[in-house]
């Protein structure tokens, strides 16, 4: 990632993918392209004990298997939504799609890499309503 677009994540909240942010916004995932496929951060997103979120997975016009996956998720899961760009845009584009489509109080940005420990939007979610001034939180 380049200075220029990490200025951009930071400025959108987005610098990190490891924690939870409040905004006015669902949890969310966004998929960047890479080589490794999205099944096992989908299947740790899904396999939360906190279940009132939405996954939304911003497919940056990958040339993988990654429709297809994601597609299947979205089949079974209500709160899944797929969106496809028909070219890739970078990063930073793909970040603000997902920004822009969540609906929830909280967001979270996930690549398509990111594990997720059973609990830990429900632990995020707990802290945050717990201290309603923190701005984000984020495992330890």
């Amino acid at each position: 990632m380049n200075r220029h677009s990490h200025r951009k994540e930071k400025l959108l909240g987005l610098k990190s993918n490891k924690g939870l942010a409040r905004r006015p916004g669902q949890h969310r995932v966004a998929r960047l392209q890479r080589r490794t496929l999205p099944g096992s951060a989908l299947e740790s997103l899904v396999a939360q004990d906190y279940a009132d979120f939405e996954i939304i997975i911003s497919d940056n016009a990958s040339q993988d298997e990654t429709e297809t996956i994601c597609r299947e998720y979205a089949a079974r899961d209500s709160r899944i939504r797929y969106y496809r760009a028909e070219r890739n845009m970078g990063p930073v584009w793909n970040a603000v799609q997902v920004y822009q489509a969540a609906r929830g109080e909280y967001f979270m940005l996930a690549a398509h890499d990111d594990l997720r420990h059973p609990q830990y939007l429900s632990r995020c979610v707990a802290e945050l309503d717990r201290n309603p001034r923190a701005l984000f939180a984020a495992r330890a």
